[in-house]
């Protein structure tokens, strides 16, 4: 997807206010200079943050009729998690994330569970440990044109991909069903579950 040029009702919004919903702590006038510091002439410059979400037309278009279609930063469940969308847009039921494992990356939606699957089933992230299932042990040749692995969880083969489908998603469909992580701990620091009694 090309990066487009700002149009001047986007730097008449930026100007009159910080750009909060960038998350990225700058005005306008800073996110326009480039890398050198030098005017990019209104066409906004997408590589502050490496990975800032691509933006098209439709998206800005988007943004002009409500401000939470611009992508905002989310944090994180835990350092290297490979699952949770860095970037998301709009919220409640029509919510995005930003799958940045795709070239170009592209957004799905959250509530219908197709960032879930696409992450699981196209890209082998686990939505529980965050990482990339583990790749079968060693290969062999089925009935049927059938590729199959060697799973380290069952020691079975099972399926890999056949003629009809020549992608990984039947390995990861057995891995998300047989695989057993650990749940990596979150981020956040546990508070104290006890509250104290207010002295009257």
């Amino acid at each position: 997807m090309p990066q487009v040029a700002w149009n001047s009702w986007f730097d008449e919004e930026a100007h009159r206010k910080r750009t909060k919903s960038l998350d990225l702590g700058q005005t306008a006038e800073d996110v326009v200079a480039d890398d050198s510091g030098e005017s990019t002439d209104g066409a906004f410059n997408l590589n502050v943050d490496n990975d800032y979400p691509n933006i098209t037309e439709a998206d800005i278009e988007a943004a002009k009729k409500d401000s939470s279609a611009i992508p905002r930063r989310q944090k994180l469940r835990y350092e290297g998690d490979n699952y949770t969308p860095k970037w998301v847009r709009y919220t409640g039921q029509p919510k995005e994330g930003y799958c940045d494992s795709c070239r170009p990356g592209k957004w799905l939606q959250l509530k219908n569970s197709a960032y879930w699957y696409h992450k699981q089933f196209f890209h082998g992230i686990s939505s529980v440990s965050g990482k990339a299932f583990v790749l079968p042990l060693e290969q062999r040749d089925g009935e049927h044109d059938v590729i199959e692995g060697l799973c380290h969880q069952c020691h079975q083969y099972v399926p890999i991909c056949n003629a009809k489908r020549k992608n990984s998603v039947l390995w990861y469909r057995h891995a998300h069903k047989c695989h057993i992580y650990d749940k990596p701990k979150s981020k956040a620091v546990k508070r104290n579950s006890i509250a104290k009694k207010p002295s009257w």
